[in-house]
């Protein structure tokens, strides 16, 4: 991933229940840590504590551009987002539909 150091975020979680090149996802977006910040919905985590400890994803942000990388390697391109919230849902939108992702999205609705 092309990403300043300064603005990269890893998560400490990785999930090695698979057979994928990668045990985390990597998540570029153009928001801001501040953005980043924001309380997801109702669940009093913040997008970005959300991304990191829930979908096992490393952020990059203040990035050029909005996008995942799965863990097969897999990158996924996402349009421009303003809004930290619905960065967010699509992120996990996205990730839900992948084959680990929906356990993952499965355990995080059910806390």
């Amino acid at each position: 991933m092309n990403c300043n150091s300064n603005n990269y975020i890893t998560s400490n979680i990785h999930n090695y229940n698979h057979d994928f090149k990668y045990s985390q996802r990597q998540i570029s977006t153009k928001l801001s840590l501040i953005d980043l910040s924001s309380i997801y919905h109702d669940t009093g985590l913040s997008c970005l504590d959300v991304l990191l400890n829930h979908f096992y994803s490393n952020v990059c942000y203040n990035n050029d551009m909005n996008y995942i990388v799965s863990y097969s390697g897999n990158k996924i391109n996402l349009d421009n987002f303003t809004d930290p919230i619905l960065f967010t849902d699509r992120v996990i939108s996205i990730i839900s539909n992948m084959e680990m992702g929906s356990f993952e999205y499965n355990s995080f609705i059910n806390l």
